[in-house]
C-alpha cells in the first residue's frame, strides 16, 4: 500500500509445501502452537510426559485466506515441565514448558545453500539441547520457491530441532509471503516473552520508517515491555565491520534510536557470513553472527570504525546464549564446536569477556 514497501512479489504457494511439524511460539507466553501439513491428519496426542495424553484435534492452519497445513495449540504449560507430542505411527517427540529464568537458546543465521552443511548445523545446534532455536534469516536460498522451503528448511533443518521452539527474522533471500505462512505468523515481523526476556523478531525487508506499521509496532512494544531484558534479531545489523555489507544505516537512522530509547540490551544479526560484535553503542550491544550452512565471507574488515571490537571471518557456526537474572552469557563457536568468542552483559551494560 502507500505507507508500506517490500523487495519482491507476492510468490509461492503455501499448499505446495510440504510441512514437517514445527513447533513455533504462541501469544500466551505459557503456550506453544505446533505447525504442520505432513503426516496428513489433524489428529495429535499432547500430553505432559509420562501421562497418557490427550488427542487433539488441530484447526486448520489460515494465513492471508490460504489453508495451509494444521495448528495445534499447547496451553497452560507449566514451568519446568516436559511435555510430548506424537502422531499415529511416530516417535514421541519431547519439549520443556518455557522456563522463568536461567534458560539458554541458540542463535543463527544464513541457513542457505549447502544441504550438508544445513543439517550439520542443525544436528550441532541440537547437541547442545537449548530450549529453543532462533534465526536471523535467509533460512532459504530462494524463499519464492516451495521447492527450496522443504529441501532447505523442513527436510533437513526442522527434523533435527524437533521438540525445539522455533522463531525467526526474515533475510532478504527467504522471498515474501511463504516465509510468514510457513511459520504461521499474520505479519513478517513479531514478539514473544520467554520468561524475563523479550524477543522481537524484525523484518528489515520492509519498511521501517517512523510513518509504517511495523515502526510503530515496534515502538509500543518497546515502551510496554516490563522484562528484565530486551533482545532483537534483525537480518542486517546497523554496526557491522565486515565487508560483505557493512552496516545498513537506513536500520541505524530510523531503528537504533528507538533501540537506545528503550534500553534493548541485545541487537542479533546476519547477512555478512562472518562473524562481529561491536562495542557497547549508547547502550546496546550488537552482534553479527556467522553463517550456519552458507558459504562464509573473506576480505578487508573496517576496523577503523568506532564501533569497532572483534571479528572471525571464513566460518560457520552460531551462537549458545543463556539468560539469567544477572547476565545475558554469549558463546559463539562453529559447527564442529570450536570457540569463536564468549562474553557476557550484566543489567548495566556492562561487557566482561569470558
Amino acid at each position: 500500500n502507500d505507507n508500506e514497501f517490500h523487495w519482491g512479489f507476492n510468490t509461492g504457494d503455501i499448499t505446495k509445501v510440504e510441512r514437517k511439524p514445527l513447533l513455533v511460539f504462541a501469544e500466551e507466553a505459557n503456550e506453544y502452537k505446533l505447525l504442520w501439513n505432513t503426516p496428513a491428519t489433524n489428529k495429535v496426542v499432547f500430553g505432559e510426559k509420562d501421562t497418557a495424553g490427550t488427542e487433539l484435534t488441530a484447526e486448520e492452519d489460515t494465513v492471508d485466506g490460504k489453508t495451509s497445513g494444521y495448528c495445534a495449540t499447547f496451553a497452560d504449560l507449566e514451568p519446568g515441565k516436559t511435555y510430548y507430542y506424537k502422531f499415529p505411527n511416530d516417535d514421541y517427540v519431547y519439549f520443556n514448558a518455557p522456563k522463568a529464568t536461567d534458560f539458554t537458546f541458540v542463535a543463527c543465521s544464513d541457513h542457505q545453500t549447502d544441504n550438508t552443511n544445513i543439517k550439520a548445523g542443525a544436528m550441532a545446534i541440537a547437541e547442545k539441547n537449548p530450549d529453543f532455536v532462533i534465526s536471523c534469516g535467509d533460512i532459504c536460498n530462494d524463499g519464492y520457491s516451495t521447492g527450496d522451503w522443504k529441501s532447505c528448511f523442513f527436510d533437513l533443518f526442522v527434523p533435527n530441532i524437533a521438540g525445539l521452539p522455533f522463531a525467526a527474522a526474515p533475510g532478504n533471500h527467504d522471498g515474501w509471503n511463504l516465509f510468514a505462512e510457513v511459520l504461521g505468523q499474520e505479519n513478517r515481523y513479531h514478539s514473544f516473552v520467554y520468561g524475563n526476556t523479550r524477543f522481537i523478531m524484525l523484518d528489515v525487508e520492509a519498511a521501517y520508517t517512523p510513518d509504517t506499521q511495523q515502526y510503530k509496532w515496534l515502538e509500543e512494544i518497546l515502551k510496554n515491555d516490563t522484562s528484565t531484558w530486551k533482545i532483537i534479531s534483525l537480518h542486517e545489523s546497523p554496526y557491522c565491520c565486515v565487508p560483505t555489507h557493512y552496516s545498513n544505516l537506513l536500520v541505524r537512522d530510523n531503528l537504533v534510536p528507538l533501540f537506545e530509547k528503550y534500553g534493548v540490551n541485545l541487537v542479533l544479526g546476519g547477512h555478512m557470513h562472518a562473524y562481529d560484535r561491536t562495542k557497547i553503542v549508547n547502550g546496546v550491544q550488537y552482534v553479527t553472527l556467522p553463517c550456519l550452512g552458507a558459504s562464509p565471507s573473506g576480505g578487508t574488515v573496517n576496523t577503523d570504525e568506532d564501533f569497532y571490537h572483534k571479528h572471525d571471518l571464513g566460518k560457520m557456526g552460531f551462537a549458545l546464549i543463556t539468560v539469567s537474572e544477572e547476565a545475558i552469557s554469549v558463546n559463539v563457536q562453529t559447527n564442529a564446536g570450536a570457540a569463536i568468542d564468549s562474553f557476557s552483559i550484566d543489567t548495566a551494560g556492562n561487557v566482561t569477556e569470558n
